[in-house]
């Protein structure tokens, strides 16, 4: 759930600034989460691993997202300022 919601802030981010590649980017990882998830199930491995690595997957994309917040708050107070 929470690699959704950072993959939708992603994708409200590249529209909101306009940013095409950033737009493309968050699809890409969406279908690249999903694509690892599909293949570990199929190739049978245990569910806790699979959480696992999603897991690990998911504090990158966690890290970024509060990073691109951070920026735009920024910005913004820039701007009110």
């Amino acid at each position: 759930m929470t690699l959704h919601v950072c993959l939708s802030i992603l994708v409200w981010r590249s529209l909101k600034e306009n940013k095409p590649l950033l737009l493309a980017l968050a699809i890409l990882a969406h279908t690249l989460f999903n694509a690892l998830g599909a293949e570990l199930a199929w190739r049978n491995v245990d569910a806790v691993l699979i959480e696992g690595a999603l897991a690990l997957a998911t504090v990158g994309i966690v890290i970024y997202t509060l990073f691109t917040l951070k920026t735009i708050r920024t910005d913004q107070r820039s701007i009110e300022s």
